[in-house]
């Protein structure tokens, strides 16, 4: 069935259909795509089909193999330590920049979305308060970074980011850890404190990678041994031996 797109800069809506599906868990990494497959499907011509697929090959999320296509790039723990480092970099930044810009108003507004969270979270337990409040402050961050490039960089890099939570799954969230070292990040720019708001941007990031890119490595780790099993069992070991007479 078709998809109804408009027509102009087909092949970046295209992208975001791809991306999305990608950043959603949809296609799955090491999965292949199809341009004649997805052509059809969108009822398009191949065209914005492969402009897309190559916008996401130089964005890193679709890789091309020679002589079998085009597959959804692995994204392993390598990768993922590689995306936090740039992170880590432009974010630290962006709280330093934004500790002396962010308007007072919108700063007594954040204060007090925490304050309620942290009190919807102390009544109810319920961490899906966490979630949406963590986008917001990063959000408002770069928004308040006094530097377009920086901002428009960092919204480019939120989709890799985006992708390594998805990646990493539920399993590798750490709300609540994350909402406390949120709460220093807010005091230091409440007191304007460029400093104190850099470091602890950094401290924040720096303990959200070592738990991504610490499940990543057990989840390959158990991939791994899950593929050694299958490799030494003994319906395997008897089928190479009959093979092999």
């Amino acid at each position: 069935m078709a998809i109804n797109l408009e027509t102009n800069s087909l092949g970046e809506q295209v992208q975001q259909v791809l991306l999305a599906r990608i950043l959603g868990g949809d296609y799955r990494p090491g999965q292949r795509l199809s341009p004649d497959q997805l052509k059809t499907e969108l009822g398009i011509s191949i065209t914005p089909v492969r402009d897309a697929l190559h916008r996401l090959r130089q964005a890193g999320f679709v890789e091309v193999r020679p002589r079998a296509g085009v597959y959804v790039a692995n994204l392993d723990a390598k990768r993922a330590s590689d995306v936090f480092d740039v992170r880590i970099a432009l974010e630290v930044l962006a709280a330093r920049n934004a500790a002396e810009l962010v308007p007072a108003a919108e700063l007594k507004e954040l204060s007090r979305r925490y304050q309620e969270a942290d009190a919807i979270l102390t009544t109810s337990g319920d961490e899906g308060v966490l979630e949406e409040i963590d986008t917001l402050l990063h959000e408002l961050l770069a928004e308040h970074s006094g530097n377009d490039l920086l901002r428009d960089t960092l919204k480019t890099i939120s989709y890799q980011v985006a992708w390594v939570r998805s990646i990493a799954g539920k399993e590798a969230r750490r709300y609540r850890r994350s909402f406390k070292e949120h709460k220093a990040i807010v005091k230091a720019l409440l007191r304007k404190n460029s400093v104190a708001a850099a470091k602890a941007m950094e401290v924040h990031l720096r303990n959200t990678k070592a738990t991504v890119v610490r499940h990543l490595k057990a989840s390959e780790l158990a991939k791994r041994s899950e593929a050694a099993g299958r490799e030494n069992s003994p319906q395997r070991k008897e089928a190479s031996a009959t093979c092999a007479s």
